[in-house]
């Protein structure tokens, strides 16, 4: 799926923005829910406490805050990353022909490090490799309902690694047919992307900061924050 890729490009655009203290103001909206997030917070959560305690003393800590914003991952994802197209067999290995990432969707940056986002696939040429008397009345509403196009939801989890990269873990947590959306289609393809993204490995690069390295990850209401020392 190219993740990396996206969630790159979304890093890098966003440091070139130049979100600097004037986004505190902004952010500062977000105490109180990040208060909440705080007191129920592990390890993960760490971060944002100090990150909530220092907005409120109005002490930031030293260093480079990179604030990534799901318009930021829709947007400069999309530029580098749409249309993406991919063999039809890499996400599930009875069918053939080709994927096209139309679209980036409903981003939303979650409590715990993580996100989640919709993208839109489209089918073309699309071949059903299944054989037999039991999956042939099945095998054109298939076909016909991937050529139509497919939707698929991800849930992604970051970590920062001791290499200053960002780790991603990605799961599909479900799919639908924009023709002919049968459970019995969608979950098959839903535990085949799973099976298929179980052998990813997402580690995604940070852009340079001089000096300064990422040294903490965590998430706000709106935002993946990087903080760099």
């Amino acid at each position: 799926m190219r993740l990396a890729i996206l969630l790159a490009a979304a890093a890098v655009a966003a440091s070139c923005a130049g979100h600097t203290k004037s986004d505190v103001a902004r952010v500062k909206r977000e105490i109180e829910w990040a208060k909440t997030e705080a007191a129920n917070s592990q390890k993960a959560n760490e971060p944002l406490a100090r990150y909530v305690e220092q907005l409120e003393s109005g002490k930031l800590s030293p260093g480079y805050y990179l604030m990534i914003s799901g318009d930021d991952i829709v947007k400069y994802g999309t530029q580098a990353f749409i249309p993406y197209q991919l063999p039809a067999n890499s996400i599930h290995k009875k069918i053939t022909g080709t994927f096209t990432t139309k679209k980036i969707v409903d981003v939303e940056v979650k409590p715990g490090n993580a996100f989640k986002m919709t993208l839109l696939l489209q089918g073309k040429d699309i071949k059903v490799n299944y054989k037999g008397d039991l999956y042939k009345p099945h095998v054109k509403k298939i076909k016909a309902g991937l050529e139509k196009g497919l939707s698929v939801d991800l849930e992604v989890s970051l970590s920062l690694s001791k290499k200053g990269t960002i780790k991603a873990k990605v799961r599909c947590s479900g799919t639908k047919l924009l023709a002919n959306n049968e459970a019995m289609y969608t979950n098959n393809i839903e535990a085949a992307i799973n099976k298929a993204m179980s052998k990813e490995k997402y580690d995604i690069g940070l852009p340079p900061k001089g000096v300064l390295k990422p040294a903490e990850l965590f998430t706000t209401r709106n935002h993946v924050v990087v903080v760099y020392r």
